[in-house]
């Protein structure tokens, strides 16, 4: 954020706002003596580059640095923010986490201008392209039916982070009602259709969902007859929709990967730590390529740590650093961007002995591999994307994300990975450590 961001930026701090009243009279200034020069050579030269740099400087020039400081974010509020945000990402339907896109986006340079919280900065910055594949996949279809959807959860807004405010409910879209006479149709729609959910002074939140009405029902059984003079029995009320959201298919999901990372240059530390990581990879028995999944964690900065306790360039929660050989006390090694490529390396070689499969590899290292086992048995599937829509919402961003940037990094499909049984390692060539086939 340049500084004539922060002098417009609606939210800046009202201590500070005062001081910058005269920066339309520097625009105005700046505008006409453009305007006076470009009379004297009949030709107008107008940048608005040009327009900001001057702006910046005359900032500089008269307002102390002291004073151009971001309001530090609401510790409460902040909390509340990153509860419901790790609730979603946890749930199972990705088209939930849209509404939280313009609190991520004003929360971001509060995060990083302060350096306490710095590395939690880090971490959301690196899954800020996630509401850039939702604005992809969220295509709002008008509605064609009032729908009972449940009530997405609703970031606090932007507001809300740097001051006390009450909590608002949210406003919800009452159910339909079948006209007077008329029983509600029994045909499943298999249409996508929007609900709009939104507060008193905020705009609609577009929600994707298929509505899936109940099956015919089953006539009720015959009425005992009463006796006279008992009360007469309680009316019976008809049995709401079920509602069935579908989260996008994961063609979709993988093909706006593509395309968010088509023109992205290397992260920062990538350059250094790439070529120093991938000898750790290909000695655990596992494809050196692997070594970019601190991109997707990390954008390759140790610093970056998650509200759950996840640390470093490849996110090892404590118990999992400390069960691969990390400490976590009086250092915490997970920072160590080589002891921590190493504990996850062995943690991928671990799970590829255990499923065989590199996406499901990588929907075990971020879901959990006891969860993508037991989608497994369940849905009696063998591959991602058999389990792909039951997986949590940011696992089903995670994996084709992590794919997107094997294809942009090196080129290379799941397909492409060699297999640990013909790499050089300790275990590669074990036919005892193989998975079963």
């Amino acid at each position: 954020m340049g500084l004539i961001d922060c002098v417009l930026h609606p939210d800046w701090s009202g201590r500070n706002r005062w001081r910058a009243r005269w920066v339309p009279a520097a625009l105005s200034a700046i505008l006409l003596t453009g305007r006076s020069v470009s009379a004297q050579d009949e030709v107008f030269d107008f940048s608005l580059d040009r327009l900001r740099q001057q702006v910046d400087e005359l900032v500089k020039e008269h307002l102390p640095d002291s004073d151009l400081e971001l309001p530090e974010p609401d510790p409460a509020q902040m909390d509340e923010f990153f509860r419901q945000l790790q609730a979603q990402l946890e749930g199972e339907y990705v088209l939930d986490l849209v509404p939280f896109k313009r609190t991520v986006d004003f929360l971001l340079p509060l995060l990083e201008a302060h350096e306490p919280l710095r590395d939690l900065g880090t971490w959301l910055r690196s899954r800020r392209d996630y509401f850039e594949v939702l604005d992809e996949l969220n295509v709002v279809v008008p509605p064609t039916t009032t729908t009972n959807a449940p009530a997405t959860v609703i970031p606090p807004p932007p507001e809300a982070l740097t001051r006390p405010t009450a909590p608002r409910p949210p406003v919800i879209v009452p159910p339909p009602q079948p006209p007077p006479g008329k029983a509600a149709a029994a045909t499943q729609l298999t249409n996508q259709v929007t609900a709009e959910i939104a507060r008193d002074d905020e705009e609609p939140v577009a929600v994707n969902v298929v509505i899936v009405p109940p099956p015919t029902a089953i006539p009720p059984a015959p009425r005992p007859p009463t006796t006279p003079g008992a009360a007469p029995p309680a009316p019976q009320r008809p049995a709401p929709p079920t509602l069935r959201r579908d989260n996008p298919p994961q063609e979709a999901v993988r093909a706006a990967w593509s395309r968010q990372l088509a023109g992205r240059d290397l992260p920062a530390g990538a350059v250094t730590w790439v070529p120093r990581l991938k000898p750790i990879f290909l000695a655990a028995g596992i494809p050196a390529e692997l070594v970019w999944l601190a991109e997707v964690e990390s954008g390759f900065d140790p610093r970056a740590r998650s509200p759950s306790g996840a640390v470093g360039l490849y996110q090892l929660m404590p118990i999992t650093g400390r069960s691969l050989g990390l400490s976590t006390f009086p250092f915490d090694q997970r920072k160590d961007p080589e002891k921590s490529s190493r504990a996850a390396a062995r943690y991928l070689r671990q799970l590829y002995d255990q499923l065989g499969d590199w996406p499901l590899v990588l929907a075990a290292y971020n879901a959990g591999p006891s969860r993508v086992r037991m989608l497994l048995t369940a849905h009696r599937a063998a591959t991602f994307g058999e389990i792909a829509r039951h997986l949590p919402a940011e696992t089903q961003l995670y994996v084709p994300k992590f794919e997107a940037v094997l294809q942009r990094r090196e080129g290379l499909r799941w397909a492409d990975l060699t297999t640990p049984e013909s790499l050089p390692g300790p275990l590669g060539n074990d036919p005892a450590k193989r998975p079963p086939k």
